[in-house]
């Protein structure tokens, strides 16, 4: 990495690539800033997810909880350093993906390749929010660099790292799995790569992986948390007829989407290299570079296709985002005769214009409702507000069904504990006794299916010590105008049990 930082710092080319994409990055953040009153509801549920201190969450692994958290908390839960965060992270995803690229192309087909993942809808997706998909940006590009370099000079450094690097991206997200599966059949399927399989170095790989993920699997055994009846939920409903493995066609159509525009430009680019020809010269099944991005540019994107025709899973197209990032290397690999003239340029419009239009966005909302922010921020200082003038406790844990509510792990002052949905699941934040560890506050609103859900739980804990509603009405943020939020509040100023 160290060489490929000289070389973007010395090649003019390449720093002006990094310090325009940069550029993009930060002018992203500061519309944010002044356009959002509170950081997106995902990025509310990793802090969430972070505040519990705990090997286990709901959902997805912890490991975007740690980040959010003690990043939030580093940095005074301050909006402004966290819509930072995944710009940070956007930037060395990119970096990362430059330095994977040279080891297959020349520079200006790597800034070539790089650049158009760079415009893709999927890169600025993952650009806009810190969320399970996000923290994958880097570490999914990270985890190919390592395994090249592991397979092609077999350091013992190479494979203590990719041991590392591997047990992050199943702490970052299960569905690495997938990533760690396409590298096992990589490995399994390339002769020359045989005989790793009979080294040490690969055993100590597996158990430095084990290692690190040993709090992890240990927390989650010991809860009543089910993995498998949340990956169903998350898929297509039974009644949908896009679901198990008629969901593929669904997800092949987002996957495509998500290529715009970088992709589309890089095939339109190279359209009179995209023959059998041109394939025929530079395909070599029995060549390593070949093989690997074969299975990483393309299998890899494609796997979750192969584990719903399998297993008839139903697919969610996200499932898909971080997968695409060695696709382009992959064409350019296999296509270009050296003779195409693929340009640099096409590629630096997608970005800004969509940057251009958040910003009209912004500022249109002051006249129209198109995408009005809620006051999360304010309505959580409302609801502090509530408890300290209800009772002189400090605020531990809030329960709650409502998204905006999660804001309370950041914007509050007490930074509480959150209990995202059925308390009786959440055993990692609940003592021997399913109890909660301090005064608890249940935030709800006045729908049928919220009441219906608050009575199930008086019924089970007791009659509260208060109530209070909570209203903040559409008001003047910044240079955006806000939407109204509304809460209704059951306050107990001791822990609450549930059996």
């Amino acid at each position: 990495m160290r060489n490929t930082i000289n070389e973007i710092l010395s090649n003019n080319t390449t720093r002006m690539f990094f310090l325009y994409a940069i550029s993009c990055c930060l002018i992203g953040a500061l519309i944010q800033w002044v356009g959002l009153p509170s950081i997106d509801h995902d990025e509310l549920e990793a802090v969430r997810w972070g505040a519990t201190k705990s090997w286990f969450v709901d959902k997805h692994p912890p490991l975007v909880g740690f980040i959010s958290y003690w990043w939030a908390k580093c940095t005074n839960f301050n909006n402004l350093p966290f819509f930072l965060l995944s710009k940070i992270i956007a930037i060395v995803s990119l970096i990362t993906i430059y330095a994977l690229n040279r080891q297959f192309l020349t520079i200006h087909s790597s800034l070539v390749a790089t650049a158009a993942y760079g415009s893709t809808y999927a890169y600025v997706t993952l650009m806009s929010q810190l969320d399970a998909n996000g923290i994958l940006h880097p570490i999914w590009p990270m985890f190919c660099l390592v395994l090249w370099k592991t397979l092609k000079t077999n350091k013992f450094s190479y494979w203590i790292l990719l041991g590392l690097i591997s047990s992050l991206a199943i702490l970052g997200k299960y569905q690495s799995v997938l990533l760690l599966a396409t590298a096992l059949v990589l490995i399994l399927s390339f002769k020359n790569f045989h005989k790793y399989l009979v080294e040490y170095k690969i055993y100590l790989s597996l158990f430095i992986f084990i290692l690190i993920l040993s709090p992890h699997l240990y927390t989650y055994y010991n809860s009543d948390y089910s993995l498998k009846s949340y990956i169903i939920s998350r898929g297509a409903g039974e009644n949908n007829f896009f679901s198990g493995r008629l969901s593929t066609i669904p997800f092949l159509v987002t996957q495509v989407l998500t290529w715009f525009l970088g992709y589309f430009i890089l095939i339109f680019s190279m359209r009179k290299n995209l023959n059998f020809k041109v394939l025929k010269n530079n395909f070599n099944w029995n060549d390593s570079k070949t093989h690997f991005l074969f299975f990483m540019g393309f299998i890899l994107p494609l796997s979750p296709i192969i584990v719903s025709l399998l297993f008839g899973l139903s697919l969610l197209g996200s499932w898909g985002l971080v997968s695409w990032f060695l696709f382009p290397t992959l064409i350019l690999f296999l296509f270009d005769d050296n003779n195409s003239t693929v340009r640099l340029k096409p590629y630096l419009y997608f970005v800004p214009i969509y940057i251009l239009i958040m910003f009209f966005v912004v500022i249109i909302n002051n006249y129209y409702s198109i995408a009005r922010p809620t006051p999360i921020p304010k309505a959580m200082q409302e609801i502090d507000i509530q408890w300290q003038k209800n009772t002189d406790s400090e605020l531990n844990t809030v329960i709650t069904y409502l998204r905006p509510a999660q804001g309370m792990s950041f914007y509050s002052k007490f930074k509480p504990i959150v209990i995202f949905g059925n308390p009786h699941q959440f055993t990692w934040v609940l003592d021997d006794n399913n109890c909660t560890l301090g005064p608890t506050l249940i935030i709800t609103n006045e729908t049928k299916i919220e009441q219906d859900r608050l009575s199930k739980i008086i019924k089970t804990v007791g009659t509260p010590n208060f109530s209070a509603n909570v209203e903040v009405n559409p008001e003047k943020f910044k240079v955006t105008t806000t939407d109204n939020l509304s809460f209704k509040l059951i306050g107990y100023k001791k822990p609450i049990c549930f059996q």
